[in-house]
């Protein structure tokens, strides 16, 4: 009986009820298609009503209830609703951002970068989730879909109008909709000061190339996880000190030979999407022959997977050796572990 469409926005109890289970099992069925939670955009709200991947199973059939852009996105990249025979559905894909800016101009949050697939990307997606790790499971993350600029190309203007806090702390979060029905997310931390977005770490420079570095030191590994994997610019493989026999408590260190001397003004961290045991606070420290080290610079990194965490130094510098050491973990671990590393 509840399951019976006549009895949607009829009010009372038996109305109640349809709507919650009617609508409730098609919000689940969006997730069956890749679809995440979302809120719809507060200037949207009024035309637009109530974000069916949102609180929309609470809605459906009693005030309007719609499908964000994002939403439509990624149906627009499902099987289901596709015309198109593939073999490759749901097939590994993956998509790596090459450059990134960001900047806030006349009230409007402006992202753009470019990107590289291995499988070719029709739709890119983007969700502002105020505090991802305090339990609202993104039912407040506001979100804007566009297509790509020519073969490579993307960018975003998200006016603040749009959103319904500028308090706190935010993940931004970077989807890539394949052709295939996978989607590849990559997120950015940021946050509010006085109502304006503190976009400093929404960057991704162009890293020097890793060809001829090599690991010339390290105090443990996981075996299978050795430091080398910080170097192969591959997210799926990683350096974890060991978790599963011997337990070494901080600090851990590995240290880089980039080969020759080079300049660079900053490092890059890439994390795996499990976040526990990643690197928190680090000592970096530069060399000239691999055996006096010298401290350049302390860091708290973020604790954020898919996009390159920058630690920017207090002055350029040659060097060429540099050690990074783990001195605590997110979660306060004995381990640690790092998927990639660059400098810039």
């Amino acid at each position: 009986m509840n399951l019976d469409a006549k009895n949607l926005g009829i009010g009372g109890d038996i109305g109640w009820k349809a709507t919650v289970w009617i609508g409730g099992m098609i919000h689940e069925l969006g997730h069956g298609l890749n679809a995440s939670h979302n809120r719809m955009n507060k200037t949207l709200a009024p035309t637009l009503g109530t974000a069916l991947m949102g609180s929309g199973n609470s809605t459906y059939g009693i005030s309007t209830t719609s499908l964000t852009s994002s939403t439509a996105a990624t149906f627009n990249n499902s099987q289901v609703f596709s015309s198109v025979t593939r073999s490759d559905w749901y097939a590994s894909a993956s998509a790596e951002i090459i450059s990134l800016s960001s900047s806030f101009t006349n009230n409007t949050i402006i992202i753009s970068g470019k990107f590289t697939a291995n499988k070719p990307v029709n739709d890119i997606v983007v969700w502002h989730d105020r505090e991802p790790f305090g339990g609202n499971n993104d039912y407040d993350a506001v979100q804007w879909a566009t297509k790509i600029i020519g073969q490579d190309s993307f960018r975003f203007e998200c006016p603040l109008a749009d959103f319904y806090d500028l308090t706190g702390n935010y993940e931004m979060r970077i989807g890539f909709m394949h052709i295939n029905g996978v989607r590849t997310t990559i997120r950015y931390a940021y946050n509010f000061n006085n109502n304006i977005p503190d976009l400093s770490k929404v960057v991704t420079y162009k890293l020097l190339p890793t060809t001829g570095w090599s690991i010339v030191g390290s105090d443990s590994n996981e075996p299978g996880s050795t430091a080398s994997n910080v170097l192969d610019m591959n997210r799926s493989t990683v350096w974890h000190t060991p978790w599963s026999s011997t337990q070494t408590p901080q600090p851990h260190f590995f240290s880089v030979n980039m080969g020759d001397l080079r300049t660079i003004k900053g490092l890059a961290f890439r994390n795996r999407d499990n976040l526990n045991g990643a690197m928190k606070d680090v000592n970096i420290y530069s060399s000239a022959n691999g055996t006096s080290w010298t401290l350049i610079k302390t860091a708290q990194l973020t604790k954020v997977s898919g996009s390159w965490i920058n630690v920017d130094l207090n002055a350029s510098i040659s060097t060429r050796y540099l050690k990074i050491e783990s001195t605590s973990s997110w979660g306060d671990f004995f381990y640690s572990h790092l998927a990639d590393f660059g400098a810039y």
